[in-house]
């Protein structure tokens, strides 16, 4: 930690100092199992440098390590942030989907189905189109709505025919 610590304040303009922060940040939840600590670095990482093409990875891998401990809620709001700060980032639907994931998870079917459909704002293919519409149909079919999970369970098969969201 000291090393990568080394690296970060002593070479911020090195080639290697958004490395250090990630494996700094995997050292800590990978081998020490100081989970809140990681977490901390992967969003410092993110507020000391919130244009880096890298922070909106940062913030992701900040709800990855979330989930990993169970913790549900700040996962979410984590993956959420992605989403809200970075639309653009290639980073965005995976981060709104898995927040709709975790609401599903915590039986939270109306925000889940919410999270999804906003996690259409950001596919880039016609799986993850498939992937969100299966899910709002899910939630729907959850909250039995039978018409819309009847309906988006119907554009989830029409979005990717033949993929494994659209089967």
């Amino acid at each position: 930690i000291q090393e990568w610590d080394t690296l970060i304040t002593d070479h911020p303009e090195g080639p290697y100092w958004d490395a250090a922060w990630e494996e700094k940040a995997y050292t800590q939840w990978g081998y020490l199992q100081r989970y809140p600590e990681a977490i901390d670095t992967l969003l410092n990482f993110a507020v000391a440098a919130p244009n880096h093409a890298r922070a909106a990875e940062f913030i992701f891998d900040a709800g990855r390590v979330s989930e990993m401990r169970g913790e549900l809620v700040p996962a979410i709001e984590y993956w959420e942030r992605v989403a809200t700060e970075y639309p653009d980032s290639t980073w965005s639907f995976r981060a709104q989907y898995l927040a709709g994931i975790a609401q599903y998870r915590l039986n939270e079917m109306a925000l889940a189905a919410d999270a999804f459909q906003r996690s259409l704002a950001h596919v880039s293919s016609s799986d993850e189109r498939a992937a969100a519409y299966l899910w709002i149909g899910k939630a729907n079919a959850a909250l039995e709505d039978s018409e819309a999970a009847r309906a988006a369970l119907q554009l989830a098969s029409d979005a990717d025919r033949g993929s494994y969201y659209s089967i």
